[in-house]
């Protein structure tokens, strides 16, 4: 205990003078709180090649009841697990073959799959391969993920009357992860529909809650509504030597949605020209789903008036310039409920993210994966089916390493 109290106290000293930002605090803290829980349970915790794994018995009645309850609505999820997960496999790894070939041929930048981890930033931050999220963000969508995921497998064993040895969770460095050990023997005596099920519960546990997301997300649209564009100003032009910055609402009194309004308000204008904008703080970026892909948006609070006096075009002297990327232009919303609970729109976002993105990586045939795992059973237990699961699996975890870091090397 005054261990963990000395911890807190070095960290709460770094950042009274100033040697620790907030985020950092919170990150190193989160840091400190999973160490302080290893070793105050440590005696239970084995240590299995880098993995830390600390197995109990402890769920198991949670997860029969559950299995127990409803025992037709189950049924009907393991087949539409099966339904799903089958196609879903397929689409996943023809999309990962795709991706690659457009790396290779620099018909694209971005790679299939990135990596989702816990930093110490206020907001995601991108880098090739990697998605650096804020730990909390990353805490619960780690929890949504891990936790059906492993309770569909876990009711899938009991539907069928397999045996679920242990619960527990695991500990790669500081990622955190769930698992539901069935009775390995009992499975692989199992007939080939119940093994399939059982592999396809998982990841059809993950698609099902990312899908929920996605439909409150596309009810939340109507709490956005558009106030004006945001934009980038053009170096050395009169909106640059005005200071203009954030997003356009107005120019003389009259709103710009799109770039549309902006030629029409500037139509009639003539070098010499001082024209009055209307511009708006931007304080986030959030995703708006208007339809099911979402569309990159920009939150503003606030506002601030400019006098900007326009010049003549650099490429016509007739014409006024103001000096605005028209390829820019994005919306420039508000959410209605209040920017104080933007946050939990956030959350929802990157719980869809986290749901559906890990729910199909895991269904690639690359054991021990899921989809590895129902590839096989696909596939039938003959004497090439090891050889032919085993190359396939070498070759698309091949490919999937090739998405992460080959952005960043090409």
């Amino acid at each position: 205990m005054l261990f963990a109290v000395a911890i807190f106290a070095t960290l709460i000293t770094l950042f009274g003078i100033g040697l620790l930002s907030f985020d950092l605090l919170l990150f190193l803290a989160f840091i400190s709180f999973l160490g302080i829980l290893i070793y105050c349970d440590r005696r239970k915790i084995k240590l299995e090649g880098i993995i830390l794994i600390r197995r109990t018995a402890k769920g198991r009645k949670t997860i029969d009841r559950i299995a127990n309850s409803h025992r037709s609505f189950w049924k009907f999820m393991s087949i539409a697990g099966i339904i799903i997960a089958v196609p879903a496999l397929l689409i996943i790894s023809a999309f990962l073959i795709n991706n690659s070939y457009l790396l290779v041929t620099k018909q694209t930048e971005e790679g299939a799959a990135r990596l989702l981890l816990p930093a110490p930033v206020a907001s995601p931050t991108s880098a090739p391969g990697i998605f650096f999220v804020p730990w909390w963000i990353w805490v619960v969508g780690v929890a949504v993920v891990v936790v059906p995921h492993e309770l569909f497998h876990g009711i899938m064993c009991r539907l069928e009357k397999i045996r679920i040895k242990s619960v527990g969770w695991i500990l790669l460095l500081f990622i955190p992860g769930a698992f539901v050990e069935p009775d390995e023997n009992q499975l692989k005596k199992a007939r080939r529909l119940v093994k399939l099920k059982v592999y396809a519960a998982g990841s059809f546990a993950n698609i099902v809650v990312g899908f929920t997301a996605l439909i409150v997300l596309l009810f939340s649209a109507s709490s956005f509504s558009q106030v004006g564009s945001s934009f980038l100003v053009i170096k050395d032009s009169p909106a640059d030597m005005a200071n203009l910055s954030g997003s356009i609402a107005e120019i003389d009194g009259m709103k710009i949605s799109s770039l549309k309004d902006l030629q029409i308000a500037l139509a009639d204008k003539k070098p010499g020209d001082i024209i009055v904008v209307k511009a708006l703080k931007n304080k986030d970026v959030v995703p708006v789903f208007s339809g099911v892909t979402p569309k990159a948006s920009v939150i503003v609070s606030g506002e601030n008036t400019y006098s900007i006096n326009l010049t003549q075009r650099p490429d016509n002297n007739t014409r006024a310039y103001f000096g605005i990327d028209g390829s820019s232009f994005i919306p420039a919303v508000t959410f209605l409920p209040g920017i104080q609970f933007l946050f939990l729109y956030h959350l929802l976002f990157w719980i869809f993210l986290f749901s559906i993105g890990i729910g199909l990586v895991n269904l690639l045939p690359i054991k021990p994966l899921d989809g590895g795992l129902v590839f096989e059973e696909l596939l039938g237990h003959t004497k090439k089916t090891k050889t032919i699961v085993k190359g396939i699996s070498t070759v698309m975890l091949l490919l999937l390493i090739f998405n992460l870091v080959g952005p960043f090397f090409l």
